[in-house]
């Protein structure tokens, strides 16, 4: 990647995190309690026991499966405690990474770096982000957006050449669309 490409992305990355920095100073909220704080899954790292778990504890008649999401919050706890500035932490990576991603997107299909910075700095900035980012809860939306935009990502690079479908890239599409099904079930 060529410096100036380099220098917008972590202009864009810092815009990104001087806005939302705020969000470590946040504490549990709401769903945050039953899901995260009060949860029994997220006291273990048992992977299988997440994957044969419905998302809200006590509630299976929400018919909700994110067993990723839930083992995300698992190994949060299991790498910066219950402390909530852990979790926050964690989403705002996530959301960073995701404007990493949406930069390497637009830079593909735009082929400049002004034009995907702009684009990067609007996914990034957007309001609609403010509840994914701030609720420890969104941590779904941002791992299904994570895994949607690899997917993007890969499927880009597999068929850039329009004659041979690249193997590698193809695969990493299919993991991470499968990946976001387990993030959030829609």
């Amino acid at each position: 990647m060529a410096k100036r490409t380099v220098r917008t992305l972590a202009v864009v990355l810092a815009l990104g995190l001087v806005v939302y920095a705020n969000s470590l100073e946040n504490g549990f909220t709401l769903d945050d309690f039953p899901i995260v704080v009060n949860n029994p899954l997220v006291q273990t790292l048992d992977l299988g026991r997440h994957m044969s778990s419905g998302y809200w504890p006590d509630r299976p008649e929400f018919g909700l499966y994110r067993p990723l999401t839930v083992f995300s919050y698992a190994v949060n706890r299991w790498v910066t405690g219950m402390a909530p500035t852990g979790y926050h932490a964690a989403n705002l990576a996530l959301h960073l990474l995701n404007g990493a991603l949406a930069f390497l997107i637009a830079l593909r299909i735009l082929g400049s770096a002004t034009a995907a910075g702009l684009s990067a700095t609007a996914f990034l900035l957007h309001p609609v982000q403010t509840e994914a980012v701030n609720g420890v809860v969104g941590r779904a939306e941002l791992l299904v957006a994570a895994f949607c935009l690899l997917a993007v990502l890969g499927y880009h690079q597999a068929t850039s050449d329009r004659v041979h479908i690249r193997a590698g890239p193809c695969v990493t599409s299919v993991c991470a669309s499968l990946l976001a099904c387990f993030a959030k079930e829609q």
